[in-house]
């Protein structure tokens, strides 16, 4: 293994130590020494990836935002693949709502909404989602741009703003998640 790719190796390990007890306990439960030891690293190596605790409490934040919509990205990119004609586009974008509000997926939701509710008292936290959003936006535009030069989405349509939008009401599924017997979940679905 080259010098790169134990260095990945051991950010990642660190960083799959610290999400698990986050999920686990929250961030407050984040011991420095548990999660090096936990990932079996020296504890220096914490330091030199993310500088501090609170440099691997914001990484691990924004891998668990990222981490929570990597399914999506997958599922349309494969599907966006075999589809033919529009009325399969249309067909597949309905599948794939149905995936992202279904009731398996809540616990990504709430994983992106803690996320977001904790960067706003962890700048460094806010400045990574930033970036990471930006890059997921791209990357579900460049998704979805062999279907808009197919004539399938309107080629007037930003999509990397669209899916910016998209992505807030997503989110925003988290509000009626917290009250089920308010609404009518099945019909916000439509």
């Amino acid at each position: 293994m080259d010098r790169s790719n134990h260095s990945e190796s051991t950010r990642q390990k660190l960083l799959s130590a610290a999400i698990e007890v986050i999920e686990a306990r929250g961030t407050a439960a984040v011991r420095v020494r548990e999660i090096s030891a936990a990932a079996g690293v020296s504890y220096a190596s914490l330091y030199y990836f993310f500088g501090d605790r609170d440099g691997l409490i914001a990484a691990a934040q924004a891998e668990r935002y990222i981490r929570s919509s990597m399914s999506f990205t997958d599922l349309a990119a494969d599907g966006i693949a075999r589809c033919r004609n529009k009325r399969e586009f249309r067909a597949l974008c309905k599948r794939l709502l149905e995936h992202i509000f279904s009731q398996e997926n809540a616990p990504n939701r709430l994983y992106r909404i803690n996320v977001l509710g904790t960067a706003q008292s962890r700048p460094s936290l806010a400045a990574q989602l930033v970036e990471a959003q930006k890059e997921f936006n791209a990357q579900l535009a460049a998704i979805f741009r062999p279907a808009q030069q197919k004539g399938w989405i309107p080629h007037t349509l930003d999509l990397e703003t669209f899916f910016a939008w998209y992505i807030g009401q997503v989110n925003g599924r988290i509000l009626i998640e917290l009250d089920p017997d308010q609404f009518k979940q099945k019909e916000w679905n439509l």
